[in-house]
């Protein structure tokens, strides 16, 4: 007889996913795996839909107090914190007291042109196979979602900022003098460069000096590029390689008053200082080391995506890898790296490794940008919509610069922000995906669902699926734990070994099989579009909605000759434990919870209960890894089949 095998997996799916994603990485590591859960919903999502999930999501996060409402609100307020041109012509943004479907519609609104934006610039991308797709910055974790919807496939993220290049006790003056340093607002006045496109507004951060010299050269290759007719890859590669070596526009900066931005003594100090001790080499080739760990070390090429400004950071990388290829065995340069940084300069230059794409999205790149091209490929024409306000709620996380340990580390902002980055994504997703070809297979058959506000108590429902079963003898089948688990690892749905050819023996017997489940509709369909040979076999599926939707008087009426105390501790089980399948009519439910069976004996013989309820240990994908399928299919069929046919009708 199989065994019963307890377990304390009391939490949701979504809670186990967001506990495992704590860290440094952690919004990276969030956003890649909600972009293959939201990817993997067929089709796109109704207002109902989308806002039950967003429960959902609140529920899990133990958010007690906290409405989808709020949630909405927090999102507009963070829209109209910035706001663009077009805002107020979206209603549902702007009015404070705007019925939750007026608001919704009007965040749908105003987020689609930006997906559709975004998908624009995405979709043209192809890095081939082998390759691999790098986010990159701060904000650009968002855009995993995007890319992940665009493209079926995930891609990875590299976390670079302004702030991050800040690492040396130096240039602390940048952070500490920065209240001196930049004008009301948070903005130096300009920057200096030598070309007039290139004087506007930036943040006190980018007076450090890696920041600073990267936007200068920049410039500095348009420049040569607009006299000459030099590419500007060429260009730019040509000096920011010198640089590296000699240099030679940090010394050039060196004597003037005002190295960068709004003149200030502190941050002038700072500047020199680090040029003395090397610091934008040492800086640049430490960053570039730890992106070569990461994406380059056990792979030929990678494309970077960002949501910058200028583009200045994934230019940062380029010139450091191209100048650790441009060094030989016999150069003083060379020999000056550590062991690590030869062998990865050897590994650079004798596998030809690069960085063979980079496309910035960025709204304020499109003057910067235009006409340029890098590896050959014409870099996209950025979106003509500020981009910023479809990343500005996604702000769930602080990121906390840690000044003497040079760490980025992320901080939770707490739940109403994290339901608030979650709501945005399932806008940005139905955006995203509202087109004629959706990725993943069709369901091409499945199970019949109960109607809205049905439940299995419903008197009218109860004769119908009493007939059915004494016609056509049912089965009914418990979903988590019983028939697959969720695997947090893969993100997917993962079967119990043998379980189709379990179901497929059952309907040869001349079984119906009915899905009894305590999971919420939304989810079982994501898995029955995962798992279309399970849906095939299923005649009808009743979920949480359909065993917690009736009130206690409609519970009490189906249960007449029991006892009041009986009804209302049945009443006071959670909905998933409620799955009364003998008032149904129902032959057995295959079940991993025995509370089941503690449940449903408050309302019948025990004894009854005990030969219906016909437990099997609980499936976990991790513990069940390797196992042979062909014998566990045939235990598991062959045991369950011998109890079945050992019932009375």
């Amino acid at each position: 007889m199989l065994g019963v095998h307890l377990h304390a997996a009391d939490y949701e799916w979504e809670t186990l996913r967001v506990r495992a994603l704590s860290g440094l990485w952690g919004p990276a590591r969030y956003f890649a795996q909600l972009g293959r859960e939201l990817r993997a919903y067929p089709g796109t999502l109704t207002l109902d839909e989308s806002l039950e999930l967003l429960r959902r999501k609140l529920g899990s996060m133990g958010a007690e107090g906290v409405s989808a409402g709020d949630v909405l609100a927090h999102v507009a307020a963070r829209l109209r914190s910035d706001p663009p041109d077009d805002l107020a012509s979206h209603p549902g943004i702007r009015a404070e007291a705007a019925p939750i479907g007026a608001r919704l519609r009007g965040l749908e609104r105003f987020f689609r042109p930006r997906a559709e934006e975004l998908r624009r610039v995405l979709e043209p991308v192809d890095l081939g196979e082998g390759s691999r797709c790098v986010m990159l910055g701060g904000d650009a974790e968002k855009l995993l979602l995007a890319w992940d919807l665009t493209h079926g496939r995930p891609a990875s993220f590299f976390f670079l900022s302004r702030q991050k290049l800040m690492s040396s006790p130096a240039e602390q003056a940048v952070l500490q003098e920065n209240a001196d340093a930049v004008v009301p607002g948070g903005y130096t006045t300009r920057v200096n460069g030598p070309a007039p496109a290139f004087t506007r507004p930036r943040v006190w951060a980018d007076n450090s000096l890696v920041a600073s010299t990267v936007f200068q050269l920049v410039a500095a290759a348009q420049d040569v590029s607009a006299r000459t007719g030099e590419a500007f890859e060429d260009a730019f590669l040509r000096l920011a390689v010198r640089e590296l070596r000699e240099g030679t526009l940090q010394a050039a900066r060196r004597c003037q008053p005002v190295l960068f931005g709004t003149p200030h003594e502190a941050v002038a100090g700072a500047l020199r200082k680090a040029m003395d001790g090397g610091a934008f080499r040492r800086r640049t080739l430490e960053v570039f080391e730890e992106f070569y760990r990461e994406h380059l070390k056990d792979i030929r090429d990678v494309g970077i995506v960002e949501l910058g400004s200028i583009g200045s950071q994934p230019l940062l990388l380029l010139a450091a890898l191209d100048y650790l290829k441009s060094l030989d065995e016999a150069d003083p340069a060379f020999a000056a790296l550590s062991d690590s940084r030869r062998e990865m300069a050897r590994d650079l230059a004798r596998n030809d490794k690069g960085i063979r794409r980079i496309v910035v999205v960025g709204f304020s790149a499109r003057r910067a940008w235009e006409g340029v091209t890098l590896g050959g490929v014409v870099v996209p024409r950025p979106p003509s919509i500020p981009l910023t306000h479809l990343v500005e709620p996604f702000r769930t996380f602080d990121l906390s610069h840690d000044w003497e340990s040079g760490q980025t580390v992320a901080v939770p902002r707490g739940p109403l922000e994290e339901a608030a980055s979650y709501w945005v994504s399932l806008l940005l997703r139905n955006a995203m995906v509202e087109r004629p070809a959706m990725p993943g297979p069709a369901v091409a058959a499945g199970p019949q669902f109960l109607g809205p506000g049905t439940s299995i108590w419903d008197e009218g429902f109860t004769e119908v699926e009493s007939a059915r079963a004494r016609t056509n003898p049912t089965v009914a089948v418990d979903f988590d734990q019983t028939m697959a688990d969720w695997d947090v690892f893969e993100d997917r749905f993962v079967l119990r070994p043998g379980f189709p050819r379990l179901l497929a023996a059952l309907r040869e017997r001349g079984y119906r099989l009915v899905l009894v489940t305590g999971t919420y509709r939304l989810r079982l369909r994501l898995f029955l579009h995962q798992h279309p040979e399970v849906a095939r076999a299923l005649d009808l599926a009743i979920t949480q909605e359909d065993l917690a939707a009736a009130d206690e008087s409609v519970v009490r009426r189906a249960y007449p000759g029991a006892h009041a105390a009986a009804v209302a501790r049945f009443l006071a089980r959670k909905p998933g434990l409620r799955k009364d399948v003998l008032r149904l009519g129902h032959r057995a439910i295959l079940e991993d919870e025995p509370l089941v069976r503690e449940t449903l004996s408050e309302l019948y013989p025990a004894a009854l209960v005990e030969t219906r309820v016909l437990l099997l240990p609980p499936f976990y994908a991790s513990d069940f890894r390797g196992a042979n399928e062909d014998d566990t299919a045939e235990e598991l069929a062959r045991e369950v089949l011998s109890r079945l046919d050992g019932l009375a009708d």
